[in-house]
């Protein structure tokens, strides 16, 4: 099976090209991508040359955290999900001729059916963010009460900042912080677009 796919094929070299994909197993379905996201942190350290060397990731290699989209083809083993089915899903391990960090940046992807998540009528161009604003609600949940203490959140990103605005409207003292001014911006920027998305 093939899949067109974005390819880092060394620091610094993108291509969009054909990769192979491994056939699918019983449990699994295949997913035809319809959005996916790009990380301006892991990824862009990946593009760079910059990520501190990790076992299974070398060039080349299919980058991506999250990607959603439609299943296309069902395992015989798979009950709840549907051919037809929007789904969100996490990456994807599931190329022959090359490395996938992450693997989610491809126009097929396949995976175990307990592993995507229905999307029940949220919008495809918006499930990609499902991820870190789960990453943030998982982190401002576990603040619970404050009680009345300022908290301060290092690192940001849109989805935290999507949920920080969200926990100060209900009463969270929280401020947010970047490394820099010019990503502080831009995260901010993310965070109000993914409010709007979501009202």
């Amino acid at each position: 099976m093939k899949a067109n796919a974005v390819v880092f094929s060394e620091a610094g070299q993108l291509q969009f090209r054909a990769v192979d994909l491994r056939l699918p197993a019983a449990n699994e379905v295949v997913v035809e991508t319809g959005f996916s996201s790009i990380s301006s942190g892991t990824e862009r350290l990946l593009f760079q040359g910059k990520l501190p060397a990790l076992p299974h990731f070398g060039y080349p290699l299919v980058p991506g955290y999250e990607a959603a989209g439609t299943v296309v083809e069902t395992g015989a083993d798979v009950r709840d999900i549907h051919v037809g089915d929007e789904v969100f899903v996490g990456g994807s391990m599931c190329y022959t001729d090359i490395v996938a960090a992450f693997g989610g940046q491809s126009s097929r992807l396949i995976k175990r059916a307990e592993q995507v998540v229905s999307l029940n009528g949220i919008a495809l161009a918006h499930a990609p963010l499902l991820a870190l604003a789960a990453t943030a609600l998982h982190g401002v949940r576990r603040l619970g009460d404050c009680g009345g203490r300022r908290v301060a959140v290092l690192g940001m990103g849109g989805g935290v900042s999507y949920r920080c605005g969200r926990g100060r409207r209900r009463g969270r003292p929280l401020c947010r912080s970047a490394c820099n001014v010019e990503r502080g911006n831009e995260d901010q920027r993310i965070g109000r677009s993914a409010r709007r998305a979501t009202r």
